[in-house]
């Protein structure tokens, strides 16, 4: 039987992809799923499938999509707002399944009153700084929308609602300091 890495030799081009494969393939076998080293294992291996992917060597096709898989993952991240508890963590799936407990246990009236009554002050306080666009920027971002779902929304320009968003956030910090 021939060794899976003698045929980066032989043939430069699926010899080489399929070598990488083997070797992410072997990282991915020993990761737990749904965990972090799951995910970018996962994702290196959808990397190293593209046609458009080379390399000269197997360990270096590997090492870039391992590489680019982690930047993605990080890029994901930093883009989307997401709840810690929900099915798509890994702390969400270990909430789900019971494994560990949810931080949050109940929400009392009292809770929601005072949340209702800052978001109502900061809503007050962003509409008369930046007009009737500011209200619904703040739904958006509470919606979990994107920058560009605003914008289209809105119609308006992606700009803009950076712009507001940067007001709301602005706005938050001033009225989380006066509380303090």
């Amino acid at each position: 039987m021939q060794n899976p890495t003698s045929c980066v030799v032989s043939d430069a081009g699926a010899g080489v992809r399929f070598a990488a494969a083997l070797h992410l393939y072997s990282r991915l076998a020993r990761a737990q799923p749904g965990s972090d080293f799951y995910e970018r294992a996962d994702l290196a291996l959808s990397l190293i499938l593209s046609p458009r992917r080379t390399a000269d060597t197997a360990p270096f096709l590997a090492r870039n999509a391992w590489r680019n898989a982690r930047t993605l993952l990080v890029r994901e991240r930093r883009r989307t707002t997401t709840d810690p508890l929900t099915h798509d963590t890994s702390v969400g799936r270990l909430a789900a399944q019971g494994e560990i407990r949810s931080c949050m246990t109940s929400v009392t009236p009292l809770d929601l009153a005072l949340a209702n009554d800052l978001e109502a002050r900061i809503r007050a306080e962003v509409i008369s700084q930046s007009g009737r666009n500011g209200g619904a920027v703040i739904d958006g971002m509470l919606s979990g929308e994107s920058v560009v779902q605003t914008a289209e929304r809105l119609s308006v320009s992606v700009r803009t609602v950076e712009r507001l968003r940067s007001v709301v956030r602005r706005v938050t910090r001033e009225v989380s300091e006066a509380e303090a």
